[in-house]
């Protein structure tokens, strides 16, 4: 009988730990500047409950060196000069908005967010 409950104890904790519900550190410290986490996602980078990709926002220095490092992260990310978004971009800023859908959206957006430069990055509701 002990042999059972320690099999059955085995194999739960086995279970418990190959699942993703741990999360690294490099996602913990991504999702601290991020207004949704990426739970909210499936592995397409879709949105789970609609099915839709998910659009966000985040600010940068209007500088070419900070807009390179952004564009070498994902190079499909738009860039707005003239609008602030919902962000609420400086004077001094770029608007960046990219999607998640059909990438590595997962990787762009923690590297995003190791550039100090980048402060937030919010889901964009275009209405």
């Amino acid at each position: 009988m002990k042999n059972l409950h320690l099999s059955i104890f085995t194999i739960l904790t086995i279970l418990i730990v190959s699942c993703s519900v741990f999360k690294s550190a490099e996602v913990k410290n991504a999702e601290k500047k991020m207004d949704f986490t990426f739970s909210k996602l499936n592995k397409k980078g879709l949105i789970k409950k609609r099915g839709t990709s998910l659009a966000y926002e985040f600010c940068i220095p209007n500088k070419d060196e900070y807009l390179d490092k952004v564009k070498a992260i994902d190079s499909t990310i738009a860039i707005y000069k003239s609008s602030k978004g919902r962000i609420g971009c400086g004077e001094n800023q770029l608007l960046c908005i990219g999607e998640t859908a059909d990438k590595d959206y997962k990787t762009i957006l923690i590297e995003l967010t190791k550039l100090p430069y980048v402060k937030s990055i919010n889901e964009s509701f275009f209405e």
